[in-house]
């Protein structure tokens, strides 16, 4: 067990079959990197008895996208999204087995190699997949940010998650970050309640998880 990540976290995801939380992270030379902690493990953690932190129980490193920026656990794959605030990000598909580890797919540098890949829109910050649809969050600085809803095509080889395939879209406020949909709504979690970010004037500080409709979004 090691914990190698640098301080930066972005993105947090649960496999509720096997009872492992998944933590987007980026190991010590810059690479795309995923660590993971059992729910034992952390239900047994006290910190008042070990004085350290909690290392993880497993850390595996990525191939196919440059960082680990956003992702989450869908029907036993492990989706994985590289942010780019110029051009087309990637989202790439690390497949689980029967253990809830990422499948032994390994290239010639060691780390896993994903069973595929798809171009998405610049500045995507959020993943979350809902029914038989895709939603994805787009941010960068103080700009308006962007809800995306995509039909889930993916098993369609000429499918992307880029501008024209998006089927609705929601304008928010700056510096959405984590979605996720569920029972009919989505929630929004904003950056802007950081403390670096509430020194900052002229922008929309949203210190609460925002829930929406939906079907709202259709609307639009």
């Amino acid at each position: 067990m090691r914990m190698s990540c640098i301080d930066h976290v972005g993105a947090l995801t649960y496999d509720d079959e096997h009872h492992r939380l998944w933590v987007a992270a980026v190991d010590k030379q810059g690479d795309a990197q995923v660590e993971a902690l059992n729910l034992s493990s952390i239900e047994n953690y006290d910190i008042n008895k070990s004085k350290t932190f909690l290392p993880f129980d497993i850390s595996t490193d990525l191939s196919g996208v440059k960082l680990t920026s956003y992702m989450t656990y869908h029907q036993g794959t492990l989706y994985v999204g590289y942010f780019d605030k110029n051009s087309n990000g990637v989202l790439a598909a690390y497949p689980m087995d029967d253990q809830g580890l990422l499948q032994n797919n390994v290239d010639q540098t060691n780390a896993v190699a994903p069973s595929q890949t798809w171009p998405t829109y610049d500045k995507i910050q959020g993943i979350s997949f809902y029914e038989d649809k895709i939603l994805l969050s787009q941010s960068y600085g103080a700009k308006d940010s962007k809800l995306y809803i995509f039909g889930n095509k993916l098993g369609d080889p000429n499918f992307d998650l880029d501008k024209g395939d998006a089927i609705a879209s929601m304008t928010l406020p700056p510096y959405l970050e984590q979605i996720i949909g569920r029972n009919d709504k989505v929630y929004l979690l904003f950056e802007s309640a950081s403390h670096l970010y509430r020194q900052k004037a002229g922008i929309m500080h949203m210190d609460r998880i925002i829930k929406i409709k939906i079907e709202d979004i259709y609307k639009k």
